[in-house]
């Protein structure tokens, strides 16, 4: 199945990340201050080139919001997305452009779901070049842009990091230690080396280096099992690197940790390769992308995050639920005394 030249998704984040790198700046750690971006009217989050785009975006138009919509999503002409609510297109808004991939049939003509294709090749093989990987182009818009959205109470839940980086740590059996300066993984003893807690800066600095260098070990053969005996210093190195930046950032945004606006300092020993990757071959970020998903999809089901993100929601809905017994008002009794 063949493949697409860059669509206008992703030129305007290649165009975007090289601009950000120039001026000293890790384009995906930004807008990560607000929730993961999802469309506002299914509520499915968006994930790969999407969710960096729309991230990126927010943080440079300073949005404050993270569900987007399409113009049809706004208008709703025939009441089936908001038909209590009149929505309105601020004057002068400005749309991103996002992608919807979907597989497509040079022969017959027809969209196929990727699970459809996936059967279909299996017991025929020999159809595989009938198929073609496209991508589609939608144009959606911030809720900052629209009138008439009601907006949302955030919420957000205190997840316990350490237990989470704990479960990763021992349900991909990586070995851990914590000493000296430098923090590394190295895959020849499969081991993450981190400097003790007390040494960083803040308790952001001891995470974000903790979840960098699992990611990396998630490269080992027992687990992803990525190319690592890359010399340091090369460009195989610094993609590398690049999937253990962008799969960490994705990590401390789901653990509702705020960017250190010190952390480039940490990597700007790979600015320069980056932007020659993305210079030379765009396709390298989208590799790398792809790489990050499998690397954040591994870690997240590793460190049981789901679990602990819905006994925090339970726990809340208790909270709430006891706060609204206590502060009802008593009712009118005639033998009530003060």
């Amino acid at each position: 199945m063949s493949n697409q030249s860059l669509n206008k998704a992703r030129e305007l984040l290649i165009q975007k990340y090289i601009e950000s790198l120039k001026q000293k700046q890790l384009p995906w750690e930004q807008g990560w201050k607000l929730d993961i971006p999802r469309n506002g009217i299914t509520n499915t989050k968006y994930n790969g080139v999407n969710a960096l785009l729309l991230s990126f975006i927010a943080f440079e138009r300073n949005y404050s919001g993270n569900r987007w919509c399409t113009f049809n999503q706004i208008a709703d002409k025939d009441k089936k997305y908001h038909p209590n609510q009149k929505w309105h297109l601020k004057k002068d808004s400005k749309s991103v452009p996002i992608e919807f991939w979907f597989v497509y049939n040079i022969k017959d003509k027809q969209k196929y779901t990727f699970e459809e294709y996936e059967k279909i090749v299996k017991s025929q093989p020999e159809r595989e070049e009938e198929f073609r990987l496209t991508s589609k182009i939608y144009y959606v818009f911030n809720e900052d842009c629209i009138e008439g959205m009601e907006k949302e109470k955030a919420v957000k839940y205190d997840i316990n990091s350490e237990k989470v980086i704990e479960n990763i740590i021992n349900n991909i059996n990586v070995k851990y230690i914590e000493k000296g300066t430098n923090a590394y993984y190295s895959p020849i003893d499969d081991t993450v080396v981190v400097p003790p807690k007390e040494l960083f800066k803040n308790q952001y600095s001891y995470y974000s280096t903790q979840l960098h260098e699992l990611c990396h070990s998630t490269g080992h053969s027992s687990r992803l099992n990525r190319d690592l005996n890359n010399k340091f210093g090369s460009k195989e190195y610094a993609k590398e690197e690049l999937r253990a930046e962008i799969s960490s950032s994705f990590l401390m945004q789901e653990l509702n940790l705020e960017y250190d606006e010190n952390h480039i300092m940490n990597h700007i020993a790979y600015v320069q390769s980056w932007i020659d990757i993305l210079e030379e071959k765009p396709n390298e970020l989208f590799k790398a992308i792809k790489d990050s998903n499998k690397i954040v999809e591994y870690i997240k089901e590793n460190s049981e995050l789901e679990k602990l993100r819905e006994l925090e929601e339970n726990k809340n809905e208790q909270v709430e639920e006891i706060l609204e017994v206590i502060t009802e008002e008593p009712e009118d009794d005639e033998d009530f005394e003060m």
